[in-house]
């Protein structure tokens, strides 16, 4: 990692214009002025930040087009060191305001533990914190599938950074490809399958029905072998807008 650090923010403005290694702390209200001066990147470094708060930085980043970033605790770092991979870009729930909802631990842990799972679209806002809650409950194998490599990347960095890299299995494949959804459903063999991948904006669709909502993972989830198949799916739903 290579960062030049041009300033440090601080809603503290007892802390404004002491310095940091050599960097002068500002006031949380120099803000604006700063990321129109040519900052590329802000990071959050705040372990549990207001959100109000952090609405207000990430709004002011977007609004000058600047990059906005956050970093775990301290207590995840790898052997206190911090990786480039548990560097994230802002997720959805941070601009929420709320807690992510936990799946109900006991019932779904019965139906993962030692089990092959495999996580459709999981490089996705909805996919990607599926294995993260599912790579803490001793599945056997967790399998990532998308098409987006640079998330699943991503996601698999922030996990093997937490030390739940090993059950792992990381595929880069389209779930509207048989021939690709195949192979990966034969060299997997999962026990219970999520899926997370569809498509969200749901009058836009509506508007093009011969337009396929990703079916071809079906077909092969509930394709016959030699163990049943549990099928979940996790995206989004509505009640259509026109009969």
């Amino acid at each position: 990692m290579k960062y030049e650090v041009a300033a440090f923010i601080d809603d503290d403005d007892r802390k404004a214009g002491k310095r940091l290694e050599g960097v002068l702390i500002q006031p949380a209200s120099r803000l604006p002025d700063l990321l129109s001066d040519g900052i590329e990147q802000v990071i959050i470094a705040i372990g549990k930040p207001e959100p109000e708060l952090r609405r207000k930085v990430v709004e002011a980043c977007i609004a000058a087009k600047v990059r906005v970033l956050t970093i775990p605790p301290v207590n995840d770092w790898i052997n206190g060191q911090l990786s480039a991979g548990q560097i994230q870009e802002v997720r959805i729930e941070d601009l929420l305001g709320r807690s992510v909802i936990q799946l109900e631990q006991h019932g779904v842990r019965e139906l993962i533990a030692g089990k092959r799972v495999l996580v459709t679209n999981a490089a996705g806002s909805i996919g990607s914190e599926l294995v993260r809650q599912l790579s803490e409950m001793q599945p056997a194998a967790l399998t990532m599938v998308d098409i987006a490599e640079s998330g699943l990347y991503d996601i698999q960095m922030e996990l093997v950074g937490k030390g739940r890299g090993e059950q792992l299995r990381v595929l880069v494949a389209d779930v509207r490809d048989a021939e690709r959804m195949q192979g990966v459903f034969d060299q997997e063999r999962p026990q219970v399958v999520f899926h997370a991948a569809a498509y969200k904006h749901v009058p836009l669709m509506e508007a093009q029905p011969e337009k396929p909502s990703a079916p071809t993972w079906a077909a092969h989830a509930i394709w016959p072998g030699p163990q049943p198949r549990k099928v979940l799916s996790a995206s989004c739903s509505s009640a259509p807008t026109r009969p």
